[in-house]
């Protein structure tokens, strides 16, 4: 029997170990808390099998994290919330700070509802935001590529337009000068400088990024 339940033990353990996921046990009153050996150690910590102070665990909470956090389990202690969810992160023993998901539940209350105990998992979500945090840092790259060739399509639509007007001027005017029609040359130049005047006001506004 016993050899069975070491077993099994240690089949829990490397469940726990590859799985990064780790049950915490929560004494409310005494502000105590025990979390396995192998979830400690995977942070860091020294894997002892010791409850901590919940003043030690909460002080690897990251700053922005902290007050939500407790806030979340205040709720569900307090009986307000039926249960207790919370993604934060969690300050590992070299300083760097993992994603951790913290579910559970209040299993046992005094005579005047009061939360005694609670127990509940954590589990390493740090290897899935990272691969979300590459698929948007993808997603922008990829959202900002195409709004730059969508960009540099329409700069060159507007470009080429007044510019092939002043090409297309330029050539009917010099093929026509001297044939002694000045009012059809005049209106001819009169288009070329419109065109022209478009272009400095195109290069102006890709010049003034301020500019509307």
């Amino acid at each position: 029997m016993r050899h069975d339940m070491q077993q099994t033990e240690q089949r829990w353990a490397m469940a726990v170990e590859s799985a990064g996921f780790g049950v915490w046990d929560l004494d409310v009153p005494g502000q105590t808390v025990h979390y396995p050996p192998q979830w400690k150690a995977r942070l860091g910590y020294p894997a002892d099998d010791e409850r901590d102070s919940t003043a030690t665990w909460r002080s690897r909470v990251h700053a922005d994290d902290l007050q939500p956090m407790l806030a979340a389990l205040t709720g569900h202690l307090d009986g307000d919330e039926p249960a207790y969810t919370m993604e934060f992160r969690l300050r590992a023993a070299d300083d760097s700070y993992r994603w951790v998901l913290s579910r559970g539940r209040v299993v046992e209350r005094d005579a005047f509802g009061r939360a005694l105990r609670a127990i509940g998992t954590l589990t390493d979500l740090t290897e899935r935001r990272e691969q979300e945090l590459l698929r948007l840092e993808r997603s922008l790259a990829e959202a900002a590529s195409l709004a730059r060739t969508e960009a540099l399509s329409r700069l060159s639509h507007d470009l080429r337009t007044p510019l092939n007007a002043v090409m297309g001027f330029a050539q009917l005017l010099q093929r026509r000068i001297g044939s002694g029609d000045l009012s059809e040359q005049q209106r001819h130049a009169a288009l070329i400088e419109q065109a022209g005047w478009r272009l400095v006001r195109k290069i102006d506004e890709l010049l003034d990024p301020a500019r509307d």
